[in-house]
């Protein structure tokens, strides 16, 4: 056989090996999920990685005695035995006294309803221990959150936390998705992925499988792998997604809108009516959700707009949404 030929069936035979798995492989994967969460390096924090930092409340601390000797959230990285307290020395968990959400800049509705699942232990944050400013002279610990991940199942997890994405199909016996396991630099690769049917509904399960397959950052999700033969399937208990705002809500007809604690701005068709007496909120007295008349008068009688406009008369002023400052025309400023 000349040279030349058995290069070509050498060369065929490493391409048909590359596509299917490795055993080697798949087992060293399966022992990188299900192994025991050993701690990294406390001096090697994992802030390079996309997958670090990322920190989840176990439960609140009941103690009774003055805050803030007491108080707050019991608190440890996730896949970790050991969390990087603000005070520089490791333990098993942070007492965490404040929650920083300063940056995800939440309306104050959305911020409760994040605060209501973190305080649960619904959600999963990355972000950093931070000391918090002094309390009667002294510091305690508080997280810093950049981001947020609210569960979808309610249940609790357990298993291995990861960051589970889809993966090109490079044949049909290659594996299909990518598990980044938080707070750690491995990663493990398995064919499916299947969701609790006793925690997630079949509509919550197929919209999360659609979402690991089509959005860059993935699902994260908490589970084990098990192996059948050569294959391997992620087991997920719980499974977690961006936190979405909710937005600020909107006044109905006839709610006070316009002061704090209050809706700022009406549903659709309505907008915040103003008193004249209310200086356009500047003396922070409120208005109440009314209907925007949509036929007016031609009757020339202007009034100066809350936006700084004249209008031709009242109703038109209250057709585009806009209280009346004072009858007359705007005066220059």
């Amino acid at each position: 056989m000349s040279k030349s030929l058995l290069s070509l069936i050498l060369a065929a035979f490493s391409a048909t090996a590359a596509c299917a798995p490795d055993p080697a492989d798949v087992l060293e994967e399966s022992a990188q999920l299900a192994a025991p969460a050993t701690p990294e390096p406390i001096e090697n924090e994992l802030t390079a990685y996309p997958n670090s930092t990322f920190f989840r409340v176990l439960r609140p601390d009941l103690r009774r005695c003055v805050y803030p000797l007491c108080g707050g959230f019991f608190t440890a990285r996730v896949n970790q035995a050991m969390t990087t307290c603000s005070d520089g020395v490791a333990q098993p968990e942070c007492r965490i006294l404040e929650f920083d959400y300063s940056t995800l800049k939440l309306d104050a509705a959305s911020q409760d309803k994040l605060r209501d699942s973190v305080e649960k232990g619904q959600a999963l944050l990355r972000g950093a221990i931070r000391k918090t400013a002094p309390i009667a002279g002294k510091t305690y610990d508080k997280l810093v959150v950049l981001e947020a991940w609210t569960a979808r199942a309610l249940s609790t997890p357990s298993g291995t936390f990861v960051r589970t994405n889809a993966l090109p199909l490079a044949c049909p016996a290659c594996a299909t998705f990518q598990h980044g396991v938080l707070n750690r630099s491995t990663t493990a690769k398995t064919h499916s992925v299947v969701f609790d049917a006793t925690r997630f509904s079949a509509t919550l399960s197929a919209e999360l499988l659609k979402a690991i397959q089509s959005q860059p950052e993935g699902v994260l999700t908490a589970g084990v792998s098990t192996t059948s033969g050569s294959r391997q399937t992620w087991n997920v208990s719980e499974a977690y997604t961006p936190f979405v705002a909710s937005g600020p809500r909107l006044g109905k007809l006839g709610e006070s809108c316009g002061s704090r604690g209050l809706p700022m701005d009406c549903e659709s068709g309505l907008f915040c009516q103003r008193p004249d007496t209310a200086l356009c909120g500047r003396a922070d007295a409120p208005g109440t959700c009314q209907t925007k008349p949509s036929v007016c008068t031609t009757i020339y009688m202007p009034v100066c707009g809350c936006d700084g406009m004249t209008y031709s008369n009242r109703c038109v002023a209250y057709g585009s949404g806009v209280s009346v400052d004072y009858e007359g025309t705007c005066k220059a400023p």
